[in-house]
């Protein structure tokens, strides 16, 4: 879906340079400044792949902290932030690695879902890749987990 969507700005960026009316020099140098970010934009698609390491950047519970808990919840987010490193393999292999241990499985991508089966086959929302960001969520019994990484 992604991909469609670069390849129709791609088209609209040509259109509009095709409709554009300036002098013949300054439609050159606009043709060549868009060609430019066009190739930017179809490099970074390229790149914009889930497979690699990832280091877990910020994590947000979605959720009220209880009354008095506030320094003990920020300790233990910070404590599971810094450990955690998601490896997601060419080969549909993926480990992770948190303050809860270390567990290897299976991924798979279809869309904005990842769905990653350890003892267990979990559906995650991608809600933003590129080829540096990586940011997914859980909802699911009254929470709405994001956990936010970087690139390795």
């Amino acid at each position: 879906m992604k991909k469609q969507i670069y390849i129709l700005a791609i088209a609209a960026s040509f259109f509009m340079v095709a409709c554009g009316s300036s002098t013949e020099g300054e439609a050159e140098g606009t043709t060549e400044t868009t060609e430019e970010a066009t190739e930017e934009v179809v490099e970074e698609a390229e790149e914009a792949s889930i497979v690699g390491e990832w280091k877990m950047t910020d994590m947000d519970m979605g959720m009220e902290v209880p009354a008095g808990q506030e320094e003990a919840f920020a300790a233990s987010i910070k404590e599971a932030v810094d450990a955690t490193v998601y490896t997601f393999n060419e080969d549909g292999t993926v480990s992770l690695v948190s303050n809860l241990g270390e567990e290897s499985g299976t991924y798979a991508v279809e869309g904005s879902t990842l769905t990653v089966t350890t003892k267990k086959a979990e559906s995650i929302e991608i809600k933003e890749l590129t080829a540096t960001v990586l940011v997914m969520g859980i909802s699911e019994e009254g929470m709405n987990l994001t956990m936010s990484f970087e690139r390795k």
